[in-house]
């Protein structure tokens, strides 16, 4: 106990004399400015309490403490320097006249330059003699610097260092931000009041919906194991929609292997790479400590790894278009109807109610589910987006509706619009090629190379990067937002869907028109899946040094953008096919498995859960994260497993029972 009574003075000492001068000093030359009067009387009672603290009540240097000092790691970009968030709002004076307000402001190139500016004849010979004027000058700056590609580059991830201070309630955000206007930084303020949210009308019946889902859900459950126990009479199907026994049972069957069953792996795989792209961009864009190992990694060939992880999204739209056009035609042979109204109804009952109840708990809840001091942007990026705009969602038009993702609500929802939307213009494709083979397949591809030409052609005029993480960590890109302008627009993510769309038309002659298909020797079907595979590859890491070169490629971003879907498009239909006609051997027999077959019934819910989590705990943080591959890799099987297990419920509430309903009521 003596000993740690003696580090705590010595640590009271270092902070007198090393940064309380400096602190105080800046506080007192900046009295001076427009401040309110309760705000002047409370700086005045703190530099009080700094120097002559009565007793235990210094909660000015405590305050002191949480603020942000000069990190460590400055050379190896350390960028997430956020102050002591909890120590903060847990201070306050012993009498309780003096409350904490936690600000966080971040700095921008531009303000460092500023500051540079500002203090450059202060500093003149200290920087001189430390011969480093000249990289902090090109580090600070907001233009490129031809000669450092690797400044340039954390200049692109970023848009600063963040700072924080802890001072007294009483100054308002207002007044924080004029006290410290010479450096160039908005600041965003808490409170303990911002911890200790009420719960809003909007809150209250969000919980109480959840819970009569509940209720229903286990008096559903409870009716089906009674009717099955008792076996009198077999239970009603309405009365048993919600049942967590018969859905579970469907959900958790591992049936037998079918001709499609390598789509099972696919979509499995495919979910778990985005997830891992996601958890890719949340470790470069959160409060990292080692800026500099990012970009480090991100100039290996193993980063394109997690950097096209976008073309999983490009996997679901293909196995969409095959599943859509297989069972369509299998319909029409059987002599059915279509029925376009039905057939546009089960779309929009099948994806809406689990959208729907995350928009509810995304516009209602997200506050509630942590703090940091980043927790602000929660209410901006998850919960404002939703509380405006929720009717976008529900109807499927936001990815035209929106400039971009950060304003969507929902934002992973864009796939959705684009899988709808193409849904709805399906039957343009669809009953030609029943009707008119011919005609209907002249018209699909001439549709894929339509799209093929115009994703080529936007790329080309708007100048965009290939790769859509490039515009954060490359140094020179072209001067057009990719995910505004293509990534999120249905013309531009056709392709893959519409020849997905050509080969289920394919299976289905060879299915139901008793198409022959000739045999193809072993000898070939080996160089077929060669071929095939090094495409995959060159789709995964081909164009690494041109792509995130120094130097902006239009020609080669171009050409990426309207062939790298295509190809890999082909790849993926490939692997169904091979898989369809037993030409799939070990890798047919590893997609198969019977743990994909239960895993994909979950992958929708997942997708819609997954990046909400990450950004919870990315907007959490309230110390800096340090990156490594290890650390990424071990936080993605966080989310996987986390969202697995939330998904489980939310399929079960939101997605089985209205499935089952509207089987009901259409047949």
């Amino acid at each position: 106990m003596p000993k740690m009574k003696c580090f705590t003075a010595l640590c009271l000492l270092l902070l007198q004399h090393v940064v309380l001068g400096d602190i105080v000093s800046t506080l007192k030359s900046h009295l001076s400015v427009s401040v309110s009067s309760e705000c002047s009387n409370a700086l005045d009672l703190y530099l009080e309490n700094l120097y002559h603290a009565p007793g235990d009540d210094n909660w000015a240097l405590k305050m002191l403490d949480a603020s942000s000092k000069l990190p460590t790691g400055l050379l190896s970009y350390n960028f997430g320097e956020m102050g002591d968030f909890e120590e903060c709002l847990a201070t306050e004076s012993l009498d309780h006249s003096i409350q904490p307000r936690y600000c966080l402001g971040g700095f921008s190139t531009s303000s460092f330059q500023k500051i540079y500016e500002q203090n450059s004849s202060d500093h003149e010979k200290i920087l001189q003699q430390m011969n480093i004027k000249t990289r902090l000058r090109n580090l600070l700056t907001p233009t490129l610097n031809d000669n450092n590609e690797e400044e340039n580059r954390a200049a692109r991830m970023i848009t600063g260092p963040s700072w924080a201070v802890c001072l007294p309630k009483n100054c308002s955000q207002t007044d924080i931000n004029q006290i410290f206007s010479k450096l160039s930084v908005e600041f965003t303020c808490q409170t303990r009041e911002d911890l200790d949210i009420p719960l809003t009308s909007g809150a209250i019946t969000t919980i109480v919906s959840f819970v009569v889902v509940i209720c229903i859900m286990i008096a559903s459950t409870s009716y089906d194991i009674y009717c099955n126990s008792t076996t009198r009479v077999p239970p009603n199907p309405v009365l048993i929609s919600f049942s967590i026994y018969t859905n579970g049972s469907k959900l958790f069957k591992m049936g037998k292997s079918s001709e499609f069953s390598s789509i099972y792996g696919i979509r499995v795989i495919s979910m778990m790479w985005v997830i891992f792209g996601h958890t890719f961009l949340d470790a470069i864009s959160g409060p990292t400590t080692n800026l500099k190992a990012v970009i480090e990694w991100c100039k290996q060939l193993a980063s394109m790894v997690a950097i096209s992880g976008t073309l999983a999204v490009d996997t679901f739209f293909v196995i969409g278009g095959i599943v859509l056009a297989y069972t369509f035609m299998k319909m029409k042979h059987n002599g059915m109807e279509f029925k376009i109204c039905q057939f546009y109804i089960h779309r929009y009952v099948r994806l809406t109610p689990p959208l729907a109840a995350m928009v509810l708990v995304t516009a209602t809840l997200s506050s509630y589910f942590g703090s940091g001091p980043h927790w602000s942007s929660v209410k901006m990026v998850l919960e404002d987006a939703c509380k405006k705009d929720w009717w976008t969602a529900l109807l499927y038009t936001q990815n035209y509706y929106h400039v971009s993702s950060n304003s969507m609500c929902i934002g992973q929802s864009w796939y959705l619009d684009v899988d709808m939307q193409l849904f709805i213009l399906s039957p343009l494709v669809l009953l030609p090629l029943w009707y008119y083979p011919t005609i209907g397949q002249c018209l699909l591809y001439g549709y894929i190379g339509a799209t093929i030409i115009t994703n080529f052609c936007i790329g080309y005029i708007n100048d965009l990067s290939a790769l859509l993480t490039a515009q954060i960590i490359t140094p020179t890109i072209g001067g057009g937002d990719m995910m505004s302008i293509l990534y999120m627009k249905t013309h531009a993510r056709a392709t893959p869907w519409l020849m997905g769309i050509s080969v289920g038309y394919y299976l289905s002659l060879i299915n139901f028109k008793n198409k022959t298909v000739p045999r193809l020797r072993r000898e070939v079907v080996l160089v077929v899946w060669a071929v095939f595979l090094a495409v995959i590859l060159t789709c995964v890491f081909g164009g690494h040094s041109t792509l995130m070169g120094p130097e902006y490629d239009r020609w080669g971003n171009s050409l990426h953008i309207a062939l790298v879907r295509p190809a890999w498009a082909l790849c993926v239909a490939w692997v169904i096919v091979a898989c369809y006609l037993d030409y799939g051997g070990p890798i047919n027999t590893f997609l198969s498995l019977p743990i994909f077959q239960v895993l994909s019934r979950f992958t929708f819910s997942i997708y819609l859960i997954h990046l909400n989590l990450i950004y919870y705990r990315s907007f959490s943080y309230k110390t800096g994260t340090h990156f490594s591959f290890f650390d990424m890799t071990c936080q993605f099987w966080v989310y996987l497993i986390y969202s697995f297990g939330l998904s489980i419920f939310w399929t079960l509430a939101f997605e089985s029972p209205f499935i089952a309903l509207e089987k009901l009521l259409l047949t």
